[in-house]
């Protein structure tokens, strides 16, 4: 376990992902991930084929996903575009699935867009009443978690 994150390092530029899925689901996210990628990744290519590289690791008795991908080997400069095209691609089959987005390291601020796909309009609303209790005067880390606040 300890190895996977060097490792991976080495391949290329990873973008990461912390996700949880139901365990019978667990590689089926990564292959889903993986087919898709390429087939998005090499339709966008006038090079030779492209084959990303996707890892998982985590916490298999309670669904805990760390899904790691190098898209193109030996690429280590990070691109926002494609980051924004796999993030979808995870993200969409993590949900279709009744996995979670926000696992084991939370939803964090990169995430908060995502909120109104994974939390009800009444939990979001019960979220912004509890913050305004303890923050009524919105001073701390304004807009980081819950942006409406």
């Amino acid at each position: 376990r300890e190895s996977c994150n060097p490792s991976v390092a080495r391949a290329g530029c990873v973008y990461k992902f912390d996700v949880s899925v139901p365990i019978e689901e667990y590689m089926d996210v990564a292959h889903e991930v993986n087919n898709k990628l390429k087939a998005e990744l090499n339709s966008r290519s006038e090079d030779d084929e492209i084959t990303p590289v996707v890892c998982v690791w985590g916490h298999l008795a309670d669904g805990n996903a760390h899904i790691n991908i190098v898209p193109k080997l030996g690429t280590f400069d990070k691109d926002k575009s494609l980051a924004k095209l796999i993030e979808s691609i995870v993200y969409a089959a993590v949900l279709s699935r009744k996995g979670s987005i926000s696992a084991e390291h939370g939803l964090g601020q990169s995430k908060n867009s995502y909120l109104s796909k994974i939390k009800t309009e009444s939990t979001l609303d019960m979220m912004y009443q509890v913050k305004k209790i303890f923050d009524p005067r919105g001073i701390m880390n304004p807009g980081k978690y819950l942006p409406r606040c």
